[in-house]
């Protein structure tokens, strides 16, 4: 397949809280016995890996799928999981706070090479929306300058960018507003401690002139979150 008719990935991203209806317990037991295993077989699924929050804040919980694209969720292998869904998952889902269900398409990933990156320990999430006019210059400052920079912080693992397809909530009503109405731009910046944010490069790179232009002036929505790597399972496909 050429570059020009290469499908460009994609990322299911899943946020999830248990609340009064469901225990802990019975949520990892469901979810790493039952839910991820199914998907681990659909072909598409390159990498499944669930976290969990350290920043005090809900949703808690984050499951992650790298797919070879968006277009996986549409096939026979991936929709029949609803079908075919037990009894226990149904039951579980029914009673969760939250599961909020958004797909996003790749926009970059830095290093550009980084299929065999390990996972870093944690997981900074940052959610942008930049005003519509003012899209090309954030996507610019994003690229030319403000990873290039977070990427000579000491604990830096690698940095992913994504922007939205669709979003859905699959199961109860989200406790903040930014989970019910995602911002359209998504950034993964993994890291391997927590104090890699206290590091001089790091904060240099979120005070530059160009990163304050853009966030002060060209920004409407803008959330970030902290977690911390959960378990990752092995693909089946």
């Amino acid at each position: 397949m050429s570059d020009s008719t290469k499908a460009v990935p994609g990322l299911l991203f899943v946020y999830g809280e248990c609340g009064e209806h469901v225990t802990e317990k019975d949520f990892n037991d469901w979810y790493d016995g039952e839910h991820v295993p199914a998907r681990a077989v659909v072909p598409g699924f390159q990498t499944l890996i669930r976290y969990k929050q350290v920043d005090g804040r809900k949703p808690s919980w984050l499951a992650m799928y790298d797919l070879s694209s968006p277009d996986v969720l549409q096939t026979p292998a991936y929709t029949g999981l609803f079908a075919a869904a037990s009894d226990n998952e149904r039951t579980i889902i029914a009673n969760l706070a939250m599961l909020n269900r958004r797909v996003y398409s790749h926009i970059s990933s830095y290093p550009a090479d980084d299929a065999d990156v390990r996972p870093g320990k944690y997981l900074f999430i940052v959610m942008i929306q930049p005003a519509p006019e003012s899209e090309e210059e954030f996507n610019n400052w994003y690229e030319e300058e403000h990873v290039p920079l977070l990427s000579k912080s000491p604990g830096w693992v690698r940095s992913r960018r994504y922007k939205l397809i669709d979003a859905v909530e699959v199961a109860g009503r989200a406790d903040a507003e930014e989970a019910l109405a995602p911002l359209t731009y998504l950034a993964l910046h993994e890291i391997e401690s927590e104090e890699t944010r206290e590091t001089p490069e790091w904060k240099h790179a979120t005070s530059t002139p160009w990163r304050n232009k853009v966030v002060n002036e060209l920004v409407v929505g803008r959330d970030a979150r902290l977690f911390e790597l959960y378990k990752v399972f092995e693909r089946l496909n």
